[in-house]
Order: structure tokens, then sequence, then C-alpha cells
């Protein structure tokens, strides 16, 4: 079970909140969708994601389907 997750806000151009949304909805998600999967993404490319992290991060993506 995953644990409970926190908040991370962040401010944004219009221009960049528009690209977000436009990007997020090509993908079938929502902003906030899509931000995490950039995070994961980046953490995976720099080999930062330990083994309890993959694993969390297995269980959020099928509980988001």
């Amino acid at each position: 079970m995953i644990k409970k997750s926190t908040m991370v806000g962040v401010r944004l151009s219009p221009q960049i909140r528009e690209i977000l949304q436009k990007l997020a909805a090509s993908q079938g998600m929502n902003e906030a969708e899509y931000v995490r999967t950039l995070i994961y993404k980046e953490l995976e490319r720099l080999s930062i994601l330990s083994t309890n992290f993959e694993k969390a991060k297995k269980e959020w993506l099928e509980e988001a389907k």
C-alpha cells in the first residue's frame, strides 16, 4: 500500500500552463498525472529510483488506471 502523498505547488506562466494542459490531454492525463510521469521519468533517467520506490510507482500507476 502506498503511504500518504504530499503536495508540491508550482507557479507557471499562462503560456507554459497552456502547453502543460495540451500535453497532458494528448496523453489522456490530467496535469498532475502528467507532471508526476515526467518526474518519474527523470528520476529513472538519473538512476535515483530505488527498488521500494519503483514498487510504489507501479502500485500508483495501477491505481491510476
